[in-house]
């Protein structure tokens, strides 16, 4: 046999590797498209009822207050792009939200300094690895309703 030819020890030995690849890409692929489905899904029932949670004119531009909307602890945040509603409890270390401070539309817990996008929800500084979950709002005759959802950093 030519120099540089494989036999098939080599052969099978490279096709193990290619599929072994493959089927780690295949994995990758797949957590990814995994993640990126819950990342973007909204569990909002066109049921769940709107509920008001403040007067607007009691939140200015560029201060967040704290709710009972519907039993569970929730931020409303009056950022220079909107309002938004959040989760009051920090994905990290359980602290309040509301207890921390509203910079722009970047949210800092008050524990360890854990940063969040208040119009998303998204982690943008450590320790939180996990996003707040997020609720659609809404301003309806001066008053401000959250309609509850169970997910997280995607709106």
């Amino acid at each position: 046999m030519p120099v540089g030819w494989p036999n098939a020890t080599t052969l099978k030995s490279e096709k193990r590797t290619r599929a072994q690849a493959l089927g780690l890409a295949l994995v990758i692929v797949a957590g990814w498209a995994d993640a990126l489905h819950f990342m973007t899904r909204q569990e909002i029932s066109l049921t769940t009822p709107w509920q008001p949670a403040l007067p607007l004119t009691e939140l200015p531009q560029g201060q967040m207050k704290a709710c009972n909307v519907g039993g569970r602890d929730v931020l409303i945040c009056h950022t220079r792009d909107g309002l938004f509603a959040l989760d009051n409890t920090c994905t990290h270390a359980s602290a309040r939200m509301s207890e921390g401070r509203l910079r722009g539309s970047r949210l800092i817990c008050p524990l360890h300094g854990a940063s969040f996008d208040a119009r998303t929800g998204k982690v943008l500084g450590a320790p939180a690895i996990r996003p707040l979950a997020c609720h659609q709002l809404r301003v309806l005759d001066g008053m401000v309703e959250v309609q509850l959802g169970d997910f997280a950093g995607a709106t």
